[in-house]
């Protein structure tokens, strides 16, 4: 099982030189236009490598959002046109190798960059990746029936319902040998003593632990490729759209986590996990997403959430493994540049940069101002 141990990409949009080292579980933090996003769309760019007529290539969209043409993710740092190109050090855990590449615009299409280096075939099957973008679907009745079998809900989550009824299948029989559910911690599989071992027990529970009382009701439509969705919750049986954007978003990252987890393997990629969330539902999920990366698989985060962040360090301020958690903090106060913030056995952070979560002592410190210093009536 190989996991993403370091990344150095240097003239990639934003950054001259940027490092990042990561770990079980890794959170990427820091105001809008830091550089988070570019952190994940490197590492999906290289998870989209192909091969033609001899030719490794990426392709300059990432889940049909346009990121411009190939020349306009090469940072304004790399003026000179000899150096127009993003070079990309990745380094593999388990894999024990390191693969050095070199991205640069294909002259014969704006829209793709061609890419140079050895191993590349070898980097193309060394990270599973499962990346769920920000822009996950709205919520709908009816979904498109899809191809799960590598277990992927898609960049939107719009195979999740597929995969939930996939993996629920498989779960009940039990003469599959695909399907491992004990390849799961206590912690994802328990609750009140309770062993669950369907998928859809499996996922009814932590929906219900991060968004109060929710089942998950999915079937395949009869005669069309098409599955159908229903939600029961305190006030019945309901349609999504009746309930809210808030299981919606959660969903396909409870079902990919779940499923990544049984499967024992491959890096988890969750652009903003805390969307629509009530700060409760924040917290509870940076704690299901910190004992995912405690299972087994690997879990990165881009998130604006203190609460998920919070959640997180409940569950490796508790634990042994607390050292194997950090967070990236990126800032453009001068400018671009990042810092590495650690957890300790307690659940203390090493650190509290400038702008790291700190608008809520800010605002408070403002409104004390006024109360006390302000004009009388």
């Amino acid at each position: 099982m190989s996991k993403i141990n370091f990344l150095r990409i240097e003239n990639f949009k934003c950054f001259r030189d940027l490092r990042v080292n990561f770990k079980n579980i890794t959170v990427l933090a820091g105001g809008n236009a830091c550089g988070k996003s570019s952190v994940i769309q490197i590492l999906r760019y290289i998870n989209q490598l192909y091969e033609r007529d001899g030719q490794w290539n990426i392709n300059t969209k990432l889940n049909n959002q346009d990121l411009g043409t190939a020349r306009n993710l090469i940072s304004n740092f790399a003026d000179d046109e000899r150096d127009a190109r993003i070079k990309v050090l990745i380094s593999i855990k388990d894999e024990s190798d390191d693969f050095n590449l070199e991205l640069y615009p294909d002259p014969s299409d704006d829209y793709r960059l061609a890419v140079k280096g050895e191993k590349l075939a070898e980097l193309h099957t060394a990270i599973n990746l499962y990346a769920l973008s920000a822009d996950r679907c709205a919520p709908k009745t009816v979904h498109e029936i899809g191809d799960v079998a590598n277990w992927f809900v898609g960049s939107n989550g719009e195979y999740s319902i597929s995969l939930f009824n996939h993996l629920n299948i498989l779960s009940k029989d039990v003469e599959s040998k695909e399907y491992t559910i004990d390849n799961l911690s206590d912690e994802l599989r328990i609750r009140g003593g309770k062993h669950v071992r369907s998928f859809d027990q499996l996922c009814d529970m932590w929906i219900t632990s991060i968004l109060g009382h929710t089942q998950i009701y999915a079937s395949k439509i009869e005669d069309v490729p098409f599955n159908k969705l229903l939600i029961r919750n305190h006030a019945g049986d309901c349609v999504p759209a009746a309930t809210g954007f808030g299981i919606s978003y959660c969903l396909p990252i409870v079902i990919q986590g779940l499923a990544a987890a049984i499967k024992n393997d491959g890096v988890l990629i969750v652009e903003n996990p805390e969307a629509h969330l009530h700060p409760f539902g924040q917290s509870k999920m940076g704690q299901f997403l910190a004992l995912l990366s405690l299972s087994g698989i690997q879990v990165i985060i881009e998130t604006h959430s203190e609460h998920i962040i919070n959640g997180i360090r409940l569950i490796y301020g508790n634990n042994k493994n607390y050292k194997n958690a950090n967070i990236i903090f990126f800032n453009n106060i001068k400018e671009y540049s990042q810092e590495e913030i650690t957890i300790n056995n307690v659940g203390e952070l090493s650190k509290w940069p400038q702008g790291f979560f700190d608008q809520t002592e800010i605002d408070v410190r403002e409104l004390l101002k006024r109360k006390y210093n302000g004009d009388k009536d």
